[in-house]
């Protein structure tokens, strides 16, 4: 560890306006920026460059010389990264009565750190050159340009003559929340050691010229409802019917595919990452229940 290591932080702002556009309607209008300092990143300190570099120059390391004697790979945490966050913010939130309400939010931001998540988020991602922080500045993995959320219950209220439809129009209760974003990043590797850093495993070296977070995995969409009827008994005893479902238009959301570029020995790209998709979350569910009260 660094000796000067220090703690992380951030500065946040933000700036947010509400407006009542009728009964019951109310918009908003918000933007916030963070920034994060300190974080941390690991470097590789015992290299020591072989004199030749790659095109897009990033040196390459000797496989025998060491700065320290005796010692193959020493990882140094360092507290050197910086982060930042601009997000721009819309929602929207309707009500109908006090059991039916819409909200819905729209996001736009823009991530950008030069931190590799290393051992952060369950990532891995190294240094491309352990002597230039700036090579790796770039998106951040979590970056999403867009996000769309929404989410409503609705309990329709409905009084007629008949008893018996309203028995049946009434006591019905809809849920549902929907999200559509943008897909996630993934970093572009290779199947070669370019730089001779052995603590960099080739599935993180990137071919030549390509940034940081470069592969962008498809659009995700995910909408989800829950139903539910009430069925009183008597006034002590009540039942009640529900229908659950996650992901209910079975969509497949990528949450892993393959990065891994085909390069030369010199690091140009031969054959680029197929993006086939490894990984992805649960498709559609479906639960049944009934439940009594009392």
């Amino acid at each position: 560890m660094s000796p000067d290591f220090a703690t992380l932080y951030s500065y946040n702002a933000n700036v947010s306006i509400s407006r009542e556009l009728g009964r019951n309607l109310v918009a908003s209008a918000s933007y916030l920026n963070t920034k994060g300092t300190h974080l941390p990143v690991y470097r590789n300190i015992n290299l020591v460059p072989s004199g030749t570099y790659l095109a897009d120059g990033r040196p390459i390391f000797s496989t025998t010389a060491r700065v320290y004697k005796g010692f193959n790979n020493i990882l140094s945490a360092e507290s050197v990264g910086n982060s930042n966050y601009n997000g721009l913010n819309l929602t929207i939130e309707k009500r109908w009565g006090r059991m039916s309400q819409l909200y819905a939010t729209y996001t736009w931001s823009h991530a950008i750190d030069d931190a590799p998540e290393q051992n952060n988020i369950d990532s891995t991602a190294y240094l491309s050159d352990p002597t230039n922080r700036r090579r790796d500045r770039a998106d951040s993995l979590t970056d999403k340009r867009h996000v769309f959320n929404m989410t409503g219950v609705f309990q329709p209220a409905v009084h007629v003559r008949s008893r018996i439809a309203n028995t049946l129009l009434n006591g019905n209760l809809i849920a549902l929340t929907m999200q559509a974003a943008t897909g996630d990043l993934f970093n572009i590797g290779s199947n070669r050691q370019l730089n001779q850093d052995a603590s960099e495993p080739a599935a993180f070296q990137r071919p030549l010229f390509i940034s940081r977070n470069t592969l962008r995995g498809p659009a995700a969409f995910e909408l989800n409802a829950r139903y539910s009827r009430s069925f009183p008994i008597t006034d002590r005893f009540r039942a009640e019917f529900f229908a659950e479902t996650t992901n209910l238009t079975n969509t497949l959301n990528a949450t892993l595919l393959n990065s891994t570029a085909q390069v030369s020995s010199s690091g140009a790209m031969l054959v680029p990452a197929s993006g086939a998709l490894t990984g992805a979350r649960d498709q559609r569910l479906i639960q049944l229940g009934l439940r009594f009260a009392f």
